[in-house]
């Protein structure tokens, strides 16, 4: 029995949706092990009476309160936000494969996550393929062929710690996981979409620089 052409296209698009559901759910276990929670540890000391111990105990104190309200508490929760938003586009991605179609540009797939409410907390940004929470911005990119997608996310002020890149999906050996945070608070070079890990390091990009929850 011969199959059609557009039987084979359909079944392939089918497949390539599998996947690509398949590669989001993994990666959501897999950032889920790693980011979400900020967990600074606190180590008990004696007590003491002495002012010097006092004034070193609050200094620690306050470190500690640094580290869970700062820059690592805020680039914590901004990689959850581009992981929710690069696990909504490949979902929808996938949903639109699985019916034979596929958005056509990232505008349309930025458009089609918030009317279908896919994305609560954002709103439309003013370029095309962007989408704005209280924390920043956050850019979509939307390759066709072969399936994948990225989010690059950029705080709205440097206490809002580094540009960060979600890649689904992940890069190859070198970044399974699909995160990088950049190296720089200032200067950043933004890598062209889905460069190769080489070039995302080159240009000053940490591969899976969040460590893991212990």
């Amino acid at each position: 029995m011969r199959i059609s052409n557009n039987g084979q296209k359909r079944r392939g698009l089918i497949v390539c949706a599998g996947i690509l559901l398949v590669i989001a759910v993994w990666l959501a276990g897999q950032i889920a092990g790693r980011t979400g929670v900020t967990d600074p540890r606190v180590r008990i000391v004696p007590v003491t009476t002495t002012e010097a111990a006092r004034s070193k105990q609050q200094q620690h104190y306050q470190v500690v309160q640094r580290v869970m309200e700062g820059e690592v508490a805020a680039t914590a929760e901004r990689v959850q936000e581009a992981t929710g938003l690069a696990l909504a586009a490949s979902l929808l991605v996938a949903s639109e494969l699985g019916q034979g179609r596929a958005p056509a540009s990232v505008d349309q797939l930025a458009t089609a996550l918030l009317q279908r409410g896919m994305l609560p907390g954002f709103s439309s940004g003013q370029q095309p393929g962007t989408v704005v929470t209280s924390h920043g911005t956050f850019a979509i990119r939307y390759r066709r062929t072969p399936i994948g997608i990225e989010v690059v996310s950029l705080g709205n002020k440097r206490e809002a710690g580094p540009a960060i890149l979600i890649r689904m999906p992940g890069d190859e050996r070198e970044n399974e996981s699909g995160i990088w945070l950049a190296q720089s608070l200032d200067e950043v070079a933004i890598p062209r979409p889905f460069a190769p890990s080489a070039e995302v390091i080159a240009v000053g990009w940490t591969p899976d620089a969040l460590p893991p929850i212990q």
